[in-house]
Order: C-alpha cells, then sequence, then structure tokens
C-alpha cells in the first residue's frame, strides 16, 4: 500500500500543467478544460444525490391488503423506472385513462448524470481535434516548444539563452518546410526548394486549424444551450414557472396489479427531491455557458486583429525590448530600414504561422522569453540577408553582435566572388 501511495505521489509530482493544457489561450482553456470539469463535478453531484439517497419519497393514500406498502422501496423503484407524470396538487386526480395519458410524463431525471457527463466528452473534443491538427499541419509539436521554454523567467540567463537558441532553430527549420539550404540562406534557392516552399505554404495549416477549431468550440457551447434547452423543455424567459414546467417537485403514479377478478390500480404520489438539485445546476449552466461562448468571441476578435492589424506593431514592441535589436542613438535611416527588415522578417520568413506560435509562447511564456526569442530570430534573419543589408545606410555601432555577423558575411561572399 505504501508503495503505491509513493508512486501516485510521484506522479502527482511531475505532473506539468503544460503538457496537460497544450497550446492554449484563457479562452481555449475556460472551453475545453474547465468547462468539462465543471459539468463532470455537477454530474457526479447529481449521481451521488441519487445514488446515496432518496431521489423520491412516494406515498398511496389509498392501500388495500394486497400490497403491503411497508416496504416503501418497491413503489419508490416502480415510480422511478416508469416514470411520473406532471400533477398539480390543487387539481384532482384524473379516472379516465385518457385523461392519465394525456398529462406530461417526467422521466428524464434518471438521465441527467449521464447527460452533463456526455456534455463534459462533448466539450473536450474541440482540444483533441486542436491537438491533432497542431502536429499534424506543422511537423512539430507546439506544446514541446512551451516544455523547452517552461519557467524560463526563474532561471539563470544562461540556461534561458540556450533555449531561445533551441526554440529559434526549432521555428527556423519549421517554418522554412525543413528545408536545409533554406535553413541556411534564408531564401529559396533551388527549384526544388521554391515548390516545396510554396506546397509548404499551403501544407501548412496551423492558423486555420486553430480558428477552424476554435469556431467548433463555439459551435459546441451553442450546441450544449440547445440540449440542455430540449432535455429539460427550459424557458429561459419564463425562470418563473421552471418548478412547474422543467423542474416539477410533485408527480404522481400509477401502479396497476391484477386482483381476483379485475384490475385493480393504486395511484402514488411521489415528492422528486433530486429535481432540487438538478434546477440548481440547469441554473448554473444556464448562466455559465453563455459566459464561455462571449469570451470564446472576444478571443477570436481578439486573434483577427493581432495578426492582421498588430503585425508589425508586436514585432517592433519586443524586438525593441531586445537588446541588441536597437540602441540608444540611432538615426532616421536605421529606424527606417529596421522597420523595413521588421517587415520583411514578416512576410518573407515568419508569417502568419510564425505569429502565431510567438503570440502563443507569448501567452504561456511571458514577455522576457518572446523578447529574447524575437531578438534572435531577427539577427538570424540579419545575419542571412547580411550582403542586402550592407548596401543600406546602417550604422556598424548600433548593434556590435549583428554587425559583427553582417560583416563577416560580407567578406565571406566577396572572397567567394574573388
Amino acid at each position: 500500500m505504501l508503495t503505491f501511495i509513493n508512486i501516485l505521489l510521484k506522479q502527482l509530482k511531475s505532473f506539468n500543467i503544460i503538457d496537460a493544457t497544450g497550446v492554449l489561450d484563457f479562452a481555449d482553456k475556460v472551453s475545453y478544460l474547465l468547462t468539462p470539469v465543471v459539468l463532470l463535478s455537477c454530474s457526479l453531484c447529481i449521481g451521488l444525490r441519487e445514488l446515496f439517497s432518496k431521489p423520491l419519497a412516494c406515498m398511496a393514500p389509498h392501500k388495500t391488503f394486497h400490497i403491503d406498502y411497508q416496504d416503501e422501496s418497491m413503489l419508490e423503484g416502480f415510480c422511478w423506472v416508469q416514470g411520473l407524470r406532471l400533477f398539480h396538487p390543487d387539481k384532482p386526480v384524473p379516472d379516465d385513462e385518457q385523461e392519465w395519458r394525456d398529462l406530461p410524463q417526467i422521466n428524464y431525471y434518471m438521465w441527467v448524470p449521464l447527460l452533463l457527463a456526455a456534455l463534459a466528452i462533448l466539450a473536450h473534443l474541440p482540444k483533441l481535434l486542436w491537438d491533432l491538427a497542431s502536429f499534424g499541419g506543422l511537423g512539430v509539436d507546439p506544446a514541446e516548444l512551451l516544455r523547452l521554454v517552461r519557467g524560463s523567467a526563474h532561471r539563470d540567463r544562461a540556461w534561458r539563452r540556450d533555449e531561445v537558441t533551441t526554440v529559434a532553430d526549432v521555428m527556423r527549420r519549421t517554418l522554412n518546410g525543413g528545408c536545409s539550404c533554406c535553413f541556411r540562406c534564408g531564401r529559396c534557392c533551388c527549384m526544388q526548394c521554391k515548390q516545396k516552399r510554396a506546397d509548404c505554404r499551403w501544407s501548412i495549416t496551423l492558423l486555420p486549424s486553430y480558428l477552424l477549431v476554435k469556431l467548433i468550440g463555439m459551435a459546441n457551447v451553442v450546441l450544449q444551450l440547445i440540449i440542455l434547452r430540449q432535455f429539460f423543455g427550459l424557458d429561459l424567459t419564463a425562470w418563473s414557472h421552471w418548478e412547474e414546467t422543467a423542474f416539477p417537485s410533485v408527480g404522481i403514479c400509477k401502479l396497476q396489479y391484477q386482483a381476483l377478478t379485475h384490475l385493480q390500480s393504486i395511484v402514488a404520489f411521489c415528492t422528486i427531491s433530486t429535481n432540487v438539485l438538478t434546477e440548481k445546476v440547469a441554473l448554473l449552466l444556464s448562466i455559465y455557458l453563455p459566459i464561455v461562448l462571449a469570451i470564446c468571441t472576444l478571443s477570436l476578435l481578439l486573434w483577427i486583429y493581432r495578426l492582421t492589424v498588430c503585425r508589425y506593431r508586436f514585432l517592433a514592441k519586443f524586438a525593441s525590448i531586445d537588446k541588441c535589436c536597437v540602441a540608444g542613438n540611432i538615426n532616421s535611416d536605421y529606424k527606417k530600414h529596421k522597420r523595413r527588415t521588421l517587415r520583411s522578417l514578416d512576410s518573407n520568413f515568419l508569417g502568419t504561422n510564425g505569429l502565431f506560435l510567438l503570440h502563443m509562447i507569448l501567452i504561456n511564456a511571458g514577455e522576457l522569453f518572446t523578447s529574447e526569442l524575437i531578438g534572435d530570430l531577427y539577427r538570424g534573419f540579419v545575419q542571412r540577408q547580411g550582403p542586402q543589408l550592407q548596401d543600406r545606410n546602417v550604422p556598424s555601432d548600433t548593434c556590435p553582435e549583428t554587425s559583427a555577423i553582417s560583416l563577416a558575411v560580407t567578406e565571406t561572399s566577396r572572397s567567394a566572388m574573388v
């Protein structure tokens, strides 16, 4: 027993929240992770309530000598399985068989825990789709990049520098389609490479897959609201009538048995105590799910804004944070040149998928690691485009590391030409 407890504690200690969540933003975590937990908790509460207490309490006012009602569990079990009829205490019990059949039947309460568990599985499906799409569409697991940068803010600079270099190399190879010549020179330098790069632009569907999964998640929330409404017969505009329509507290059932010469019927009056908890759960979900839908909608609009309007602003902000991307005294020519270089970095190297990965790293790893990563990508892009940069009016003392790299590349290219 102690060995089992030690193994369990080791597993819990090694649990990694990034491994469990993956590459998600706040809205995704609420929709794909928190919502299943809420639904499973509600299902567990109602299921335990029905299992360990009496979900129905029935009483037959007219007793006969043919059935012993001292054992009330038989009558309650019969009414639970058969289902109840909606009954108002201020109205008489119908005697006619047709009038009895016209009464609304209530038998959903036994399926509430199973329904909520099914909705929890349904809420988690977009997360599974996103995990498959992100790994299959990019050729690398984006969550693996986040495992590399986990806890970078609490480590020393040398360790963080190594992780930045590793992540930057992975992004370079990934965004260039894994082509070695693209990785070395940063450009498509052969027909095979150009064709591969063209195919790669269409095959890498990371961002469209993410937006599609987000739309599926939003449709999933709407579907959950529709299912709850149809299952409970819930009318959100008539809150005061819930106890009479969706969650009745009193019902009746009819027990028929064969007497000596005729068919005997006994009507039992039952209180549905489990509906008291079910009503609270339905009220919670009718408020929680629209909030989740609003959060997902805002997140979708925010992603569209990030990747359309704020593309250059995002790169310029974090490139200026990195100390080797900008200096204290720089002339206007260098500012214009840096602006052109960042736009070229966006259009010719990063693209929409690269910006998406950088935003996800920012959300999950913080600004410190993101600024150093963008600085590394920027310096690498300047290095690969070194001969073109030397033709510009760029001061040599602006960024020592970048200038030295560019000068070395230029000297190498000149010697090769000679």
